[in-house]
């Protein structure tokens, strides 16, 4: 069942991409996105990348939950496992916070334009390849 849930998961987002795909254009949302708003029309361009910050975001907000909810459950707890349990809860978080923070940077140090989602895509030209044939008509003399 847990198999058949994440396959309809993944058909479903790789469709509602497709269908953003065709519908690139301009429109208006209900609620925007913190930073995706130009004159109260916005495009998947905008939204995406809206959107990433708004996930790191919440990740930074969640972590900092984490770790305030372990250190109470370190400051509560008389028992040793507690104590392993809050402090675990704790450096996970951190751990979390650390590694959304650095793929963002790593990501923006590279190439800044990584983050950026760009569906204007370009046509290709397809044009006849340029082969030259041989002078003599056959085959190239060998150096014998």
């Amino acid at each position: 069942m847990k198999k058949i849930f994440i396959i309809l998961l993944i058909v479903f987002a790789l469709g509602s991409l497709l269908v953003f795909q065709v519908y690139a254009e301009d429109y208006t949302v209900l609620a925007p996105l913190p930073g995706t708003e130009s004159g109260g029309k916005t495009n998947l361009q905008m939204y995406v990348p809206g959107l990433i910050t708004l996930l790191i975001g919440l990740s930074a907000v969640v972590a900092v939950l984490r770790i305030v909810w372990g250190g109470i459950i370190y400051m509560t707890s008389d028992a040793i496992f507690g104590k392993q349990r809050g402090r675990g809860m704790i450096l996970n978080s951190v751990f979390a916070l650390v590694l959304v923070i650095a793929a963002y940077l790593i990501l923006t140090t590279i190439n800044p334009n990584l983050l950026k989602f760009n569906l204007n895509l370009e046509k290709p030209e397809i044009g006849t390849p340029n082969v030259s044939a041989p002078a003599s008509g056959g085959a190239p003399a060998s150096g014998n």
